[in-house]
């Protein structure tokens, strides 16, 4: 059953929208295989038939089964975009990925509807790379009903076949909810992550300092010390602008699901505001 009328505006964006993260595993006959944390955000563009795509995957710690964010292993990022016209079914998809690595590619593809699995099949019809050659590059995304993500991404390079390099299991993560500094409450647990230069010109009263990278590394290894600062209260978490504390926050939601929420603007804002 292909994506069939009824359906939505834009509906196959709509249904990536958010952010999707969990553990993948990358193998290749030329390289030995490893485990790797990944998050995967779609952010759809209003109306307009496209939505951004940002892939990013770290080192992940089998033993305590939490992602290293301190160390980032790859990143690529470009847009999802409808291309066929609103009355045509099944729908046809574009792709545009690019990487640190030097690799540009484009995909063609469709998506495909069994009762309520959306499967999202995605060829390269272009590569460029300035690199290692690339052949071809085949990507599936199947989105289940329960809010799951499972992908493959098939690779034929450097003289060998086409084959399995990445697979991966993502979940839907929750919508982290921001609070502005109008409405914080005394009751909330308030921390600082901007690096020590950053604080040196000043932090919101009452705030504890706790560097982003620290948290990171005693999630990892001193897991006493995030359950001491983020259990049994609510925190609010800020950086400069919110971007690094809403990282954060998925981290912390993810490991040991605390109840963190994130100062909407960041120490910019609350700048502007006094």
């Amino acid at each position: 059953n292909m994506c069939s009328k009824g359906e939505k505006p834009n509906f196959p964006l709509q249904l990536l929208e958010g952010v999707w993260a969990g553990v993948g595993t990358g193998k290749y006959s030329t390289i030995e295989p490893f485990t790797y944390f990944e998050e995967l955000t779609f952010e759809p563009s209003g109306s307009k038939p496209f939505c951004s795509v940002v892939q990013k995957t770290f080192a992940y710690s089998q033993k305590m089964r939490v992602p290293i964010r301190g160390k980032p292993m790859h990143t690529e990022s470009g847009f999802l975009k409808i291309i066929s016209p609103p009355d045509q079914f099944p729908i046809q998809l574009e792709l545009l990925l690019t990487d640190p690595n030097g690799v540009a590619s484009v995909y063609h593809g469709d998506v495909e509807n069994e009762d309520g699995t959306y499967t999202f099949n995605l060829d390269t019809s272009s590569i460029f790379s300035t690199g290692k050659t690339i052949d071809r590059l085949l990507r599936t995304w199947i989105v289940t009903p329960d809010n799951q993500l499972n992908y493959t991404v098939q690779m034929q390079a450097v003289g060998q076949d086409l084959q399995v390099h990445l697979e991966a299991n993502l979940l839907k993560q929750p919508v982290i909810p921001e609070v502005t500094y109008s409405n914080l409450q005394k009751t909330f647990n308030l921390v600082d992550v901007r690096n020590p230069g950053e604080v040196e010109n000043g932090t919101i009263p009452g705030a504890q300092v706790y560097n982003l990278l620290d948290i990171y590394d005693d999630i990892e290894k001193n897991h006493a010390k995030i359950d001491e600062v983020f259990g049994n209260v609510t925190t609010v978490l800020y950086c400069g602008s919110g971007n690094r504390s809403l990282a954060a926050c998925r981290v912390l939601r993810l490991v040991g699901d605390y109840d963190v929420c994130n100062l909407e603007g960041g120490f910019q804002l609350y700048c502007e505001m006094k």
